[in-house]
């Protein structure tokens, strides 16, 4: 099938002239993309290599660089037999630590309105339930993790957003009896070995003229997915090896293991080429290759760039942003250097030591026997064997002298130590629990922790930005695919489970913000320490009373991370679970009854928090007897308050001791 026409009348539009511009048959667009592919894939080979670097590094395979002539990763042999080669790995502990502080890191997302029309609220309000319905329905915290472990070792991560029309709910069934789904958007998680830019000198993905995402599928995937038959063949990846030089020390060989490439078996290449609109192609391009075949030729499918206009539906997370360049770098990057001298130092005095504990011994040539010196050559000495001297032999045999061990190593060991907290960003409190030597009270701790959170802190908005990004294209894919109306579940600000129906008309505003990020580094122990805090100076409690209300108390309980302790709370958490199923109901101009049995105050207060909310006041403005309908049980509320605390006083009355001098 011909696919060139859609595109042949703009194929003389400025630009250079060349089969990848100007393709002039399906088999020279093919062979096109291939040789751009391949011209990128030599210009990323630099990088790659370091990444390879990173993990070998990482992993604890140590001893091996990059060849610039080779353009390989080779292992660096031994200098002499007796080379202490062992790994004190700080890398790896060091990023662990840095994982566990990103991985705290949970955005929530939320829209803003274009304006202040009840419209725009209403509609952004659909918006923010879309994109949280979206980050929990794709797993976004999984996600996330592992694109931190990938940005951490690489200083690259990316994510996709796609539409999968066959995911998602079943409506129905088409003429041949097929299932017909409702199609639903999917984040997948795409590793940087697999993005290859057109100008690495950009360092935003969605102004990348041309980018092309390659990945290695098994022939049975690709006609799954495409419905393409193809034979397959070998495709080069990595595996694990055994390092051609031993490492360890004297008397030991360490199996280390090292990245190698490999070959995978019956997988083929498939080359996903997309290019921004231009004059030549206003609505951009998709091209899909795999293996000799031209699968996909057509407009670029996402309207995810800005204003609705054609662009790239990826995201880009990066560890360190490097200014005027493409590929983010890593921390563990600037580790290696002080990783090899710190090896080197520990490995130097192993050698010391093994110099003073095993000894060298001299003697004059032709002073021992032929037996004594082949079994000192061949043996070594071992404590109590006799060494035999020939008989007149002036000048026994001696061990050899060592000079003092020196304090620099020592001092270079401290300073290597300090290189590693410098650059890493994490202190002795938080790699190992201890507090740094002469720091011992508890506001210097703080501090100190305050300082590992400012540093780590530049990753951590990278990760928020590239979420963000995320969020934006999920509303612009969903308004352009999502077809008729929708359902959507998702858990509010008040801990309710709302229910939205949607459309993708509704979607008026990709504004998508994190409301969050003031808190992203906050542990627990800090959010309680904090609580406390707010307690003891008052804040939680009711201005009237001067008492911590029952409402906030169960707040507080759920603010420490303590939800209903030991069921003390179970009672006031319930009667707010009902009071919330009621303001549901209400909400959608429904009368309901009180109980006997309801807690009034609690009640009243909850009415008059959502009463509160700009949700609130969208609802009157569409109908308006919902406010009368609120105040009607409110007032229900109030007079039942009025009933019992008659009936309490009256009880109390009865209650009270008569005076018997007044009768009669």
């Amino acid at each position: 099938m011909n696919v060139l026409g859609l595109f042949q009348k703009n194929s003389k539009i400025g630009g250079k002239e060349d089969e990848l511009s100007s393709p002039k048959s399906e088999e020279s667009l093919v062979a096109a993309v291939k040789e751009y592919f391949e011209e990128k894939k030599k210009l990323r080979r630099h990088e790659e290599l370091q990444w390879l670097l990173n993990m070998n590094f990482r992993d604890g395979h140590q001893y091996c660089d990059i060849n610039l002539y080779t353009l390989t990763i080779e292992d660096m042999p031994r200098l002499a037999a007796g080379e202490e080669r062992e790994v004190f790995n700080r890398i790896a502990p060091f990023i662990d630590i840095r994982l566990a502080k990103l991985n705290r890191i949970k955005p929530m997302l939320n829209t803003r309105p274009n304006s202040q029309d009840q419209r725009d609220i209403s509609t952004a309000k659909v918006s923010a339930g879309i994109v949280k319905g979206i980050y929990y329905d794709q797993r976004m915290k999984q996600k996330l993790e592992e694109c931190n472990v990938w940005a951490e070792v690489t200083g690259n991560a990316f994510r996709k957003q796609v539409w999968d029309p066959n995911s998602g709910l079943s409506i129905g069934v088409d003429d041949t009896g097929a299932v017909i789904k409702e199609g639903k958007l999917l984040e997948i998680v795409v590793p940087p070995f697999e993005i290859y830019p057109d100008n690495i000198y950009e360092p935003d993905i969605r102004k990348q003229r041309r980018l092309i995402h390659a990945k290695a599928y098994h022939v049975d995937d690709i006609f799954d997915i495409w419905g393409v038959q193809v034979p397959g063949k070998e495709i080069e990846a990595y595996q694990m090896e055994k390092t051609l030089y031993g490492l360890g020390g004297l008397g030991h060989a360490s199996a280390q293991f090292r990245l190698i490439p490999r070959k995978l078996e019956n997988h083929e290449l498939v080359i996903e080429l997309s290019e921004l609109p231009s004059k030549r192609y206003p609505d951009g391009r998709l091209i899909i290759v795999i293996g000799d075949q031209l699968v996909y030729y057509d407009k670029l499918p996402y309207l995810c760039g800005d204003d609705n206009a054609p662009g790239h539906p990826f995201s880009h997370q990066k560890c360190l942003v490097k200014e005027g360049y493409f590929w983010g770098k890593t921390v563990l990057e600037r580790l290696i250097p002080v990783q090899r001298r710190y090896n080197a130092v520990k490995n130097r005095k192993a050698e010391y030591l093994n110099r003073v504990a095993i000894g060298n011994l001299t003697y004059e040539e032709g002073t021992l026997t032929e037996e004594t010196e082949e079994r000192i050559f061949n043996d070594g000495i071992m404590p109590g064997d006799p060494i035999v001297t020939k008989k007149g032999a002036q000048t026994p045999p001696r061990w050899l002298e060592n000079a003092t061990f020196p304090r620099d190593f020592d001092k270079e060991l401290a300073d290597l130590e300090n290189d590693f907290i410098r650059i890493s960003g994490v202190s002795e409190l938080s790699r190992d629990s201890t507090a740094p030597p002469g720091v011992k009270s508890g506001k210097a701790l703080q501090v100190i922790e305050a300082q590992d959170d400012t540093r780590i802190s530049l990753t951590g908005e990278n990760i928020v930005n590239s979420v963000i990004e995320s969020g934006k294209n999920w509303l612009r894919i969903s308004r352009q695919y999502a077809k008729g109306p929708r359902i959507l579940r998702y858990v509010s600000n008040d801990d309710v489970v709302d229910v939205v129906e949607w459309q993708a008309s509704d979607i008026t505003t990709d504004d998508v913000i994190c409301e969050n990020q003031n808190a992203l580094f906050e542990s627990p122990e800090q959010r309680r320490q904090l609580v406390f805090s707010l307690l003891e100076s008052g804040l939680f409690n009711d201005p009237d009373t001067g008492q911590l209300s029952r409402y906030n108390r169960a707040k507080v309980f759920e603010m420490i991370g303590m939800g209903n302790w030991e069921d003390a709370n179970d009672l006031t958490a319930l009667q707010i679970q009902k009071a919330k199923r009621e303001n549901m109901a209400m909400r959608q101009g429904k009368i309901v009854p009180i109980a006997r049995f309801d807690d009034d105050v609690l009640h009243m207060q909850i009415i008059d928090r959502f009463r509160l909310t700009t949700e609130f006041e969208e609802l009157i403005a569409k109908n308006p007897t919902i406010a009368q309908v609120f105040e009607y049980h409110y007032q229900m509320h109030s007079a039942s308050l009025s009933y019992k605390q008659a009936m309490a006083q009256r009880a109390m009355l009865a209650q009270a001791p008569q005076d018997d001098s007044q009768v009669g």
